[in-house]
């Protein structure tokens, strides 16, 4: 399994890179293709923190905002091998944004992969995109 995400700030393509994979969200992916429990990834989050990604890790280490994405299947190396998620943040306020995260739940959710990226600053009226694309 490997993640890709792409950020963008008012619609330009900021940065784009692979990510962190967590266990305990490879864990709860096991159990839902198993038929052990349902659930989905459906929630980004996003935040200021800047310690380096470990796939230990079950929070980002300063969230600031999560929201709920849209989700569809595309291609990578075959038909539908690949899921998309893609959310947007709006602010109204200033933050240095630092990291992201793809959660099954927008309170105490399970965290599938985990993105460090270079500070992107936003202020107010500012947007920020993340396409996530995570292939089995």
């Amino acid at each position: 399994m490997e993640g890709y995400v792409v950020i963008s700030k008012n619609n330009v393509i900021l940065y784009s890179g692979y990510n962190t994979i967590i266990q305990s969200g490879i864990q709860l992916m096991v159990k839902i293709m198993n038929g052990n429990t349902t659930g989905s990834f459906k929630w980004m989050g996003i935040g200021t923190g800047s310690t380096a990604p470990s796939s230990t890790q079950t929070a980002l280490v300063d969230q600031i905002s999560i929201e709920e994405t849209t989700n569809t299947v595309g291609t990578t190396a075959f038909s539908d091998d690949t899921a998309i998620f893609q959310g947007t943040f709006t602010f109204t306020t200033t933050y240095t944004l630092r990291e992201a995260g793809l959660f099954s739940s927008s309170a105490s959710g399970v965290m599938l992969a985990r993105r460090l990226f270079p500070a992107v600053n936003v202020i107010n009226g500012d947007n920020l995109s993340l396409i996530w694309s995570i292939r089995l």
